[in-house]
């Protein structure tokens, strides 16, 4: 279930305050074929991140350490970055600021990762 179609190195950064929940999306990345995950868990150390690398393509909790993430969804569409909103609340209850990611319900699985990615890769490529 490999992504082998894209010759460079696939790197996906994932910005989530759950351990468990971080452990199981970066294991479904690199089972995807990402090579490069790296992680953040607030909102100053992602934009640090972002700002530091390149990424095809981020995952991002709705809500870090008890405040919403949409100053990162917001950086994200500054720069381009395609993103995804993984959020276990209602989204018409999410900040207009994530309405540029794809969205996805939380708990989650590889399928539906892998329709995100889909997604969100289509989504800034088109």
């Amino acid at each position: 279930m490999s992504q082998t179609e894209d010759p460079h190195t696939l790197t996906a950064l994932i910005v989530e305050d759950d351990m468990l929940m971080a452990d199981k999306a970066e294991a479904m990345l690199i089972e995807l074929g990402y090579q490069r995950v790296l992680r953040a868990d607030d909102i100053n150390g992602a934009i640090k991140t972002i700002d530091g690398q390149s990424f095809d393509v981020v995952l991002l909790d709705a809500s870090l350490r008890g405040a919403p993430s949409y100053k990162v969804a917001a950086h994200l569409r500054m720069t381009g970055i395609p993103f995804i909103v993984a959020t276990g609340h209602d989204f018409k209850r999410l900040p207009n600021e994530f309405a540029f990611g794809i969205l996805l319900q939380k708990p989650y699985g590889a399928s539906d990762l892998v329709r995100a990615l889909q997604a969100a890769l289509s989504h800034t490529a088109g």
